[in-house]
């Protein structure tokens, strides 16, 4: 989607307390397509834009989009104006759709989705995907706090034997995700590909019971902004535009997306916060201190892009592919 497309609200329910579900219907609009994983650009009518994950896989040309937004109300704001702000009929801008969290063409292997809370919104599109596709071998494991809490986009998430439920903080004998067996039974069964996408503690603790296990491999997104509040080392440092020939100096309090656009630079961004990558940046030059939550261990250290909404410099000045 290279420009915003105007949409409406054609549904909207909530689905648990918390919660809101939107179909969002762009008319005579064909939408593009969106494999599982993939998120779209929600633009409010004061400008604040946010990113919510397709529940669904969307063929090309369809003409509607499914969202599920966690209503927080010790949030940014985001979610609880579009709750507002967004009842049934209302316009609303789309961007996008953007897929950091592709689901690869399912193999000889098995998959294991792990989904935690809300993250259960692109698993829910890989599942779909999978439930399709015949010969897939996958299994879900989704797990949240409470049952009525929980998110079911889908009836069959419910009945399907491939899809295991653990309620955390259930009355009496509430059954608990066991993330080290999970882990331990997919590499005894030769290995897996892993998605998983939740509360940052979750996807920490899979990604270090994954560490070492060759025959692992671990995929992984974050809803959770990481912390950007300072911390008492932030310096100022120059970047070097190395098409224009341009060279900025970004201050300490200032990130270097704020910089750019204060010195008329056009440059993509979304959301600010390091979680949508609408800004990723190639590096070509300097060593840059990564602080979003989309680039994997082994991509930040070797620093050949970074998000300029959020990440800064460990060196003097860093040269830029702009």
């Amino acid at each position: 989607m290279t420009a915003p497309i105007q949409a409406r609200v054609a549904q909207r329910r909530w689905a648990t307390p918390s919660v809101l579900e939107l179909v969002l219907d762009a008319g005579e609009t064909a939408l593009p397509e969106a494999a599982p994983g993939a998120h779209i650009d929600v633009t409010l009518g004061d400008g604040t834009v946010r990113q919510y994950s397709l529940v669904d896989p969307a063929p090309e040309g369809g003409h509607r989009y499914r969202i599920g937004v966690k209503v927080l109300p010790d949030g940014r704001g985001g979610s609880r104006r579009l709750a507002e702000e967004l009842a049934l009929d209302s316009p609303v801008r789309l961007g996008g759709p953007r897929n950091l969290f592709a689901l690869d063409s399912p193999g000889s292997r098995p998959i294991v989705l792990v989904a935690g809370g809300i993250g259960i919104t692109p698993i829910h599109a890989m599942a779909t995907r999978l439930r399709r596709t015949p010969g897939a071998q996958w299994t879900l494991h989704y797990t949240f706090s409470r049952r009525e809490e929980a998110y079911f986009p889908s009836p069959w998430l419910l009945d399907d034997a491939r899809v295991c439920l653990y309620e955390s903080l259930a009355e009496g004998q509430g059954r608990r995700l066991d993330l080290a067996a999970l882990v331990q039974a997919a590499e005894a069964s030769g290995g897996a590909d892993i998605y998983c996408c939740g509360p940052t503690a979750l996807m920490d603790a899979l990604a270090r019971l994954c560490e070492g296990r060759p025959s692992l491999r671990c995929v992984q997104e974050s809803f959770e902004a990481p912390d950007l509040s300072p911390d008492g080392s932030e310096t100022a440092f120059d970047v070097q535009l190395s098409r224009s020939g341009r060279t900025l100096r970004v201050a300490a309090d200032r990130s270097i997306l704020e910089t750019l656009r204060e010195a008329g630079v056009d440059v993509p961004f979304s959301c600010e916060q390091g979680i949508c990558g609408a800004c990723e940046t190639r590096v070509l030059a300097g060593t840059p201190v990564h602080r979003d939550a989309i680039l994997s261990p082994g991509e930040q250290a070797a620093g050949r892009s970074m998000m300029i909404c959020c990440s800064r410099a460990a060196t003097p000045s860093l040269t830029l592919d702009l």
